[in-house]
């Protein structure tokens, strides 16, 4: 665990995607990241697999 992290204990990630100052996405999580922001992420660039 990096410094910072040790610091911070255990905080639970947040994500957010937004676009054109509007919240497209939230989620929380490792799980939340794998499961919903990534795979929005590659929608949004057209990176989709």
């Amino acid at each position: 665990m990096s410094d910072e992290g040790a610091q911070r204990g255990n905080i639970t990630p947040r994500f957010i995607i937004a676009r054109d100052q509007k919240i497209l996405l939230t989620a929380t999580g490792n799980g939340g990241w794998k499961d919903k922001a990534w795979p929005r992420i590659q929608e949004l660039t057209g990176t989709a697999g």
